[in-house]
């Protein structure tokens, strides 16, 4: 379980947006530690410096080999990883849920502390805060969402009930969910439906094209195009009017 899920979340981190510029290498963005049952780890890809933070493959093995992890992005994306053992292709027994916290918050370097009370404090390099239990891995708190997470099942069961959470944004916030990928990232459908979502209940149906672009400088590669808040509010205006949040 330890080689497919690390080798698995390298493949899908080389598939993911690469709207920003690989950073010059640093040892503070390469580090991990564990608390208990939660693992936390700083990495550098190719859209800078992440943080990711879910339950110790340890823990895992004690849960039928089922693991998941989220990964906090720069620019307000994360993605939950999950791994599974139910298939010998990586291919078909692991997947990722992929969604965008937004407004875009000003980026800074990742952080975690342990908050003495069984959960870690965790700051993303999109500049959101988040808090994790260190006795199951899971998420107590990220600052823009409401999250309830169901426990794994069979890859096929993830798959068909969305990675299995509910995501909804609090108000003044705004959440685009990109959907649920069996083997890789989402967001490299171009032709897939996604939902942008308000505080308030509304959900605006659009497609991955109206807000990733395939890299002319690398046909694997995507961006996202409405990459700062002003871009993002002239896009929604026109797009879902009903969709109403704070800057």
């Amino acid at each position: 379980m330890r080689y497919t899920a690390m080798l698995a979340l390298s493949i899908i981190l080389l598939l993911a947006d690469d709207s920003y510029p690989r950073r010059k290498y640093d040892e503070k963005c390469f580090q991990s530690k564990d608390f208990k049952n939660l693992s936390v780890r700083l990495a550098e890809v190719r859209k800078g410096c992440t943080i990711s933070a879910g339950e110790t493959f340890d823990y895992a093995a004690t849960r039928g080999d089922r693991y998941r992890s989220f990964m906090f992005m720069p620019n307000g994306q994360v993605m939950v990883f999950t791994g599974t053992k139910d298939d010998e292709r990586m291919s078909r027994s692991t997947g990722s849920r992929y969604f965008h916290l937004l407004p875009f918050k000003t980026q800074g370097d990742p952080s975690y502390s342990d908050a003495g009370d069984g959960t870690v404090d965790i700051l993303s390099p999109g500049g959101h805060r988040a808090k994790f239990s260190t006795e199951n891995g899971e998420p107590v708190f990220i600052e823009g969402i409401t999250i309830k997470l169901y426990p794994l099942r069979h890859i096929k069961e993830i798959e068909k009930n969305n990675g299995l959470m509910d995501i909804t944004p609090e108000k003044g916030r705004l959440l685009i969910d990109y959907g649920w990928r069996t083997g890789e990232v989402p967001i490299t459908q171009l032709w897939r439906n996604i939902e942008i979502k308000d505080g308030h209940g509304n959900v605006c149906k659009a497609k991955m094209s109206e807000v990733f672009r395939v890299d002319p400088k690398d046909k694997d590669e995507v961006f996202f195009i409405h990459d700062t808040n002003a871009r993002l509010r002239q896009f929604l205006k026109k797009k879902c009017p009903k969709i109403t949040y704070e800057d």
